[in-house]
């Protein structure tokens, strides 16, 4: 992949982790202000982001051991992160403007058949939900 030139908007958030983010934020502040021992003590712990815990639990779930490796988990951390960034960035090529719709990101992974067809399940099964959660939010003024 080519580099995002300047003039083009960054494709993911700085550090991929938008609680992880909030939450440093929130935590730099807290010290700014005056902290306690408690405090010290907690931010001292190793932080693990809700991908690396969902990550964890998918291992496992796949047949690693019940804690796996942190190197591990940053290994798939890196490549699951590579890959979206990748298929974000190609369907950003196929889209004419600056929006990237469902149909755009299926065009992108057509050849690979398996990712294709979770894909478009996926997407199935998003909009039968949402259709779904629309019935139950209708009122009936009769």
């Amino acid at each position: 992949m080519e580099p995002v030139t300047g003039s083009e908007r960054p494709l993911l958030p700085q550090g991929f982790g938008g609680r992880e983010e909030k939450n440093k934020s929130q935590k730099a502040g807290s010290k700014a202000q005056g902290s306690n021992d408690s405090e010290v003590a907690e931010s001292a712990e190793p932080h693990i982001s809700e991908l690396e815990e969902n990550l964890r639990e998918l291992m496992y779930a796949y047949g690693d051991s019940a804690d796996p490796l942190m190197e591990s988990v940053d290994l798939m951390k890196s490549m699951i992160t590579e890959f979206v960034r990748d298929l974000i960035q190609d369907s950003f090529k196929v889209a004419s403007g600056d929006v990237v719709k469902f149909p755009h990101i299926r065009y992108v992974l057509r050849k690979d058949h398996p990712k294709h067809y979770h894909a478009k399940e996926r997407y199935q099964e998003y909009k039968e939900a949402n259709q779904s959660r629309r019935k139950r939010n209708t009122f009936v003024t009769d």
